[in-house]
């Protein structure tokens, strides 16, 4: 009994395969990078709500301390890269009854490059997506 031979030209998977092969290549990278930016901003949340937690609860430090607190709690970024932004008056420890009540205001910037540059064209035109990250807490004298 002898089989038949279906009329396939040789090559026709190979390059059928050649021609999706970049797109799905695309798509899995992209998903990489939606979990990286996913990623980053909860980092970069996570960043600027313990450095505005940091200054309310300390509320005799200085801006340096609390910009190492913030400096520390940045895990998964090189704190190197991140730009932050500290609105707050430090409380006058040396006053028993410091008046008022005030807030602190940590802001913090990134800019992420993504793995797929045309995903970044779409998004903003450059090769980078800048990230913000904004925490405001209010102190209780």
């Amino acid at each position: 009994m002898k089989f038949k031979r279906y009329l396939i030209p040789k090559g026709q998977d190979l390059v059928e395969y050649a021609l999706i092969l970049p797109f799905m290549l695309m798509l899995i990278i992209g998903i990489f990078d939606l979990g990286r930016v996913t990623f980053l901003y909860s980092t970069i949340t996570n960043i600027s709500r313990e450095g505005a937690r940091y200054g309310v609860v300390h509320q005799c430090a200085t801006e340096e301390e609390v910009l190492a607190a913030v400096r520390n709690k940045s895990i998964g970024i090189n704190p190197n890269d991140l730009d932050f932004t500290i609105s707050w008056v430090p409380v006058d420890c040396s006053d028993p009854n410091p008046p008022g009540s005030g807030t602190v205001t940590v802001s913090v910037s990134f800019d992420f490059l993504p793995l797929t540059p045309f995903i970044a064209n779409i998004l903003g035109g450059s090769s980078s997506v800048p990230m913000d990250a904004t925490t405001t807490m209010y102190l209780e004298l």
